[in-house]
């Protein structure tokens, strides 16, 4: 009985959220696709944004993901394989890392775009740019994205990696080709969870 009510309390929560999601996007779809057209999406923002379209700042933050995703998506597999799988649980700078992250990670954004414009605009000299906004989003989402990677990594069991090494497989090509795939839902969750805070 308590496992029953306790499934039961799990899908009317989820129920719950997703009916909420639905009202939402179905009320900006009931309000917002009248005023959508090719010349809104295309032209350029008028009088401070209060007419024209979103073209140029769409491409923009198009761009400025591009930059993030190309930065933050190979670093961020890279020190989450080397937490996971190349260091021990007992390992006293993997553990640090682990503290910088999680204390990054709640960090709020602003702290983040101040570094940013001190560091890559001002002391790199990049300006203000797509490649500055970019680098300043990768930092951003880095510390969750990792540490979601590196728990999809540590939640595979051993049996496979067992398995791997009982038929020859070096430890570079069981993470390659066993670990991250089988860890693909972990990088897509981390990925969707550091751009969401990233476009927040």
């Amino acid at each position: 009985m308590a496992d029953r009510l306790f499934t039961s309390a799990v899908w009317f929560c989820a129920a719950l959220i997703a009916a909420a999601l639905l009202w939402v996007v179905g009320d900006l779809a009931r309000l917002g696709l009248s005023h959508i057209s090719l010349e809104f999406i295309f032209s350029a923002p008028e009088n401070a944004g209060r007419s024209g379209g979103i073209g140029p700042i769409l491409v923009s933050t198009l761009l400025i993901i591009g930059v993030t995703l190309a930065v933050a998506l190979p670093l961020g597999l890279m020190v989450a394989v080397w937490l996971a799988e190349f260091t021990r649980r007992e390992n006293r700078l993997g553990n640090q890392i682990r503290l910088a992250l999680d204390v990054m990670a709640g960090i709020p954004s602003i702290v983040f775009g101040l570094f940013g414009n001190a560091f890559f605009s001002i002391y790199l000299g990049l300006g203000f740019s797509i490649l500055s906004g970019g680098l300043t989003l990768a930092l951003m989402i880095l510390p969750v994205f990792i540490r979601t990677c590196e728990i999809g990594l540590t939640s595979v069991d051993n049996s496979w990696r067992r398995g791997a090494q009982a038929l020859g497989m070096t430890r570079s090509a069981t993470v390659w080709h066993i670990l991250l795939p089988a860890t693909a839902p972990a990088i897509t969750a981390g990925l969707i969870l550091g751009i969401g805070r990233a476009t927040a």
